[in-house]
């Protein structure tokens, strides 16, 4: 059964917070495939990748080819997307990334709703359109039909 994972990605010390989207699932042919999207706050692109094997096991071997090894295979691209990101912003213009970073946290389907109605990551929509895991697109169209949070300073 296809599956998805949420977490919360640190690109700031403060502000905003990025978010790294895994899921993995069989296709149709029953062959195993991933997929990573990084969205960072702010930016116009995702970072994006799609994993996968064109065999439906490994032969042979003692780790299984499972959705659970899709999964992780896709939030450890999700982590080496943030490090490159962070390494490129740093050469580009000085930034200092948060300690400890790449610093990538599981969290859960809250998360999409909290960036969705703040608008700090108002790419979700992308990641709806490309991906071809059947539960992430369940999961993520009824966020996408909540109303944006207005603010205003007192």
């Amino acid at each position: 059964m296809a599956q998805f994972k949420i977490y919360v990605a640190e690109v700031t010390q403060l502000g905003p917070v990025g978010v790294l989207i895994t899921s993995a699932f069989t296709n149709a042919g029953g062959y195993p495939r991933a997929e990573s999207f990084l969205l960072i706050p702010d930016q116009k692109t995702i970072i994006s990748q799609k994993l996968r094997f064109d065999v439906t096991s490994f032969k042979d071997s003692p780790v299984e080819l499972t959705e659970g090894f899709m999964l992780e295979e896709a939030s450890q691209q999700g982590k080496i997307d943030l490090g490159l990101y962070l390494q490129e912003r740093q050469d580009a213009d000085g930034y200092s990334p948060p300690p400890n970073s790449p610093n990538v946290l599981e969290d859960n389907i809250n998360l999409l709703v909290h960036v969705w109605v703040r608008r700090t990551c108002p790419h979700l929509v992308e990641v709806y359109k490309r991906t071809e895991c059947e539960q992430l697109k369940d999961a993520m169209s009824p966020i996408l039909k909540l109303p944006i949070m207005e603010r205003e300073k007192l």
